[in-house]
């Protein structure tokens, strides 16, 4: 038999072909076609990944706002809206470090204006108390 230089395993007595692998090659995914010119930009990708956005804003306590409205509304309703105020205020300022809320500020000036407003109408109930007692007659005589 001449050789020609190509060497076969065919033609080995014992000879099989290799065994197909058992595993699939991964299949390529679906993938949604390119935006066309102009359309609006799809979601935010890249390098940076599209980030998480802005933090949700800290809810204000409602106690200091009805500190707040209360004492400023107390200047009409004499001693009942700075007092309301007061007892709001030291509500809010003892619940806003607790729930992590923001409003200390409104708390504050809802005790410190209801404080003023307070001081300043039982001054003004005690001076009209004392005008009208004044010990003699009226001008009036029976």
């Amino acid at each position: 038999m001449p050789h020609t230089g190509e060497v076969s395993d065919q033609g080995q007595p014992g000879w099989m072909p290799p065994p197909a692998p058992s595993w699939q090659p991964p299949q390529p995914q679906w993938q949604p076609p390119p935006a066309p010119y102009g359309a609006p930009p799809g979601p935010a990708g890249g390098w940076y990944g599209g980030g998480y956005g802005y933090p949700r804003p800290r809810d204000t306590n409602g106690f200091a706002i009805a500190s707040l409205v209360c004492s400023l509304v107390g200047i009409f309703l004499l001693v009942l809206g700075p007092a309301l105020g007061i007892v709001f205020g030291t509500v809010a300022l003892r619940q806003i470090p607790r729930l992590g809320q923001s409003g200390r500020g409104l708390a504050i000036a809802g005790v410190t204006i209801g404080a003023i407003v307070l001081l300043l109408d039982v001054i003004g109930l005690i001076a009209i108390g004392t005008s009208g007692s004044s010990g003699g007659s009226n001008g009036v005589s029976v």
